[in-house]
């Protein structure tokens, strides 16, 4: 999925001819590559509000099946139908958010959130007390009073002392104002890792001892940064010495 997104991204900038991406399997998959290329291409959409404009537009409003996806037990036990099989379930929206990871281990400062984001989407996609993830799609919820009888996740998410959770303090939003940041995922094979967090768990101690390394790294980071400014700022005024010195000696 990151290979052909990159594919298409690269071709959309070199501006080689319009795509339309289709998959023939039917279970959405050229919906990851087109979420995925506007990540690579868009600087809002690898900020916390624009990825969630993201998902909300492309996977919840269009009308991805996370009922079919997903297997969501809350509708199957009120239907009291047989219609969601092994055959429809596909962890479609879990290959995308995975795939974003992946784009953030290889560029860990070009995102506004971090991994708890992503691992917070993963898990209310799957078991929710809100309703953003539950249904078909629009009519779907409705017929069920989704919209009317449970909360966005949004607005669980965007509260501040909740978001502050999700704050990817090694974001440098380069080319932010202007969107013109373009941030390539890893495609060659000993780039993929594996989500251990997610999928394998992790002990607290574990956390703690990574969230220090972190912290550490961030301090580091910053510390560079402001030594690459003054470094330029001190390099800039001796350019400006040495050019009024010339104009003397002239």
């Amino acid at each position: 999925m990151l290979l052909i997104s990159r594919f298409v991204a690269h071709s959309i900038m070199s501006k080689t001819g319009n795509y339309i991406v289709v998959g023939d399997t039917g279970f959405d998959f050229e919906l990851v590559v087109t979420s995925l290329v506007q990540v690579i291409l868009h600087t809002d959409a690898r900020t916390i509000r624009g990825f969630e404009a993201l998902v909300d537009r492309e996977w919840i409003q269009a009308g991805h099946p996370f009922y079919d996806r997903c297997k969501h037990q809350i509708i199957a036990n009120k239907t009291n139908s047989t219609d969601v099989t092994n055959e429809t379930e596909s962890p479609v929206f879990l290959l995308f958010l995975d795939c974003v990871w992946q784009m953030m281990q290889f560029n860990p400062t070009s995102f506004e959130f971090n991994e708890l984001f992503l691992q917070c989407l993963v898990h209310h996609a799957y078991f929710s007390e809100f309703g953003t993830f539950i249904g078909n799609n629009a009519q779907h919820r409705e017929e069920f009073k989704i919209p009317i009888e449970t909360t966005s996740i949004w607005s669980y998410i965007n509260q501040n002392d909740i978001l502050s959770q999700f704050i990817n303090r090694l974001y440098d939003p380069v080319g932010k104002d202007t969107g013109s940041y373009v941030c390539w995922p890893p495609v060659l094979p000993q780039h993929i890792e594996i989500w251990q967090e997610l999928y394998f768990g992790q002990s607290i101690s574990s956390i703690e001892i990574k969230r220090k390394i972190q912290n550490e790294a961030i301090i580091k980071y910053h510390s560079a940064k402001n030594l690459n400014l003054k470094l330029q700022k001190l390099v800039k005024n001796l350019e400006q010495e040495l050019s009024i010195t010339n104009g003397v000696n002239q």
